[in-house]
């Protein structure tokens, strides 16, 4: 009953359009009527300690960094970078927009910042050269979901500090081949698209050219380098890497490349604490309705869901996928 009913409530609220923050309080609120625990203290208490988590601060930190990297001009040298690698390739512009996606995801850990900023850059270039709308805007956004898969990225700390307790670090070496394979059966899908739709269009540079990226992108490809090698040999936890890649950033930004004011320094901050407070609010409020959903004893009654089918793995786990989308 108490499934049904957490499950009825949370799409009843979603389908009139509530933010998903207000929907978790809402759910918690029915949950706790539900039960008959009505206090009015155990909502804000909970939500209280679901943010108070030392290894949650390393979103703002990588978020602060992600939106300094965004502004400072060092996605556009991580463009010029791939279209130096790849860019002679027929197609050149779709191969480099996904490499770009593999390298920025190592930077910034979020599909929708990753996606603004090399959308931002590439969609532009590739309606210059005859790219179909669609077929721009598609391989961009296939390219963004590698945000939250290649480290350093914010839906793992959620899952190893809320969710799982599973170590950080671990989460971050284990999401690092996945993304780059998926990096390279995008790079198979459009090796077809270009033949299919006829793309030409070849990039070169002059020598010239080739060692001025090259030496302004240094800089941007070695800070996942540096981050991931330190965070997998101990040198620092997740929460300070975090903190190291707002550092980097900002002295790359500001005193290498020199294209982020101190005014610029400011706006980016204010940008990066929304961000991070609607992503820290959601976490509380899912903190709350977690609480209730464990006092209802929601989990073991989706156990008994699935226990009749657990004599049949291939049916369970398709049923588990079901159910979880």
């Amino acid at each position: 009953m108490e499934l049904f009913l957490f499950l009825g409530s949370l799409f009843a609220f979603l389908f009139v359009g509530i933010p998903i923050s207000m929907v978790l309080v809402l759910c918690s609120i029915v949950l706790m009527w539900h039960s008959g625990m009505w206090d009015s203290m155990i909502i804000p208490s909970t939500m209280l300690d679901g943010a108070n988590n030392y290894p949650l601060m390393a979103i703002p930190f990588f978020v602060f960094a992600g939106e300094i990297m965004a502004e400072g001009g060092l996605s556009k040298r991580v463009v010029q970078l791939a279209q130096l690698m790849i860019g002679r390739v027929r197609g050149g512009l779709g191969y480099a927009a996904i490499i770009s996606s593999v390298i920025f995801a190592g930077l910034m850990g979020s599909s929708v910042g990753e996606a603004a900023a090399l959308g931002g850059l590439l969609l532009p270039m590739m309606a210059e050269v005859g790219y179909k709308p669609g077929r721009a805007g598609g391989v961009i956004a296939s390219g963004a979901i590698l945000g939250p898969i290649i480290p350093p990225s914010t839906n793992f700390i959620l899952l190893g500090a809320t969710i799982s307790g599973l170590s950080i670090t671990k989460l971050f070496m284990i999401g690092l081949f996945p993304g780059i394979f998926i990096g390279l059966a995008l790079m198979v899908v459009w090796f077809f698209i270009v033949r299919i739709d006829g793309y030409n269009e070849t990039i070169t540079f002059t020598r010239e050219e080739k060692w001025k990226i090259i030496r302004d992108a240094t800089p941007a490809f070695m800070m996942p380098v540096l981050l991931l090698g330190g965070i997998r040999f101990g040198v620092f936890t997740p929460t300070e890497g975090g903190a190291f890649a707002a550092i980097y950033a900002i002295i790359v930004c500001m005193g290498y490349y020199r294209e982020l004011s101190f005014r610029d320094l400011l706006r980016v901050s204010a940008r990066a604490a929304r961000t991070t407070a609607v992503v820290m609010l959601i976490v509380a409020t899912a903190t709350a309705v977690g609480w209730f959903i464990t006092i209802a004893q929601i989990p073991n009654q989706v156990t008994d869901l699935f226990r009749p089918l657990i004599d049949s793995p291939v049916l369970l786990l398709l049923a588990i996928n079901i159910f979880l989308f």
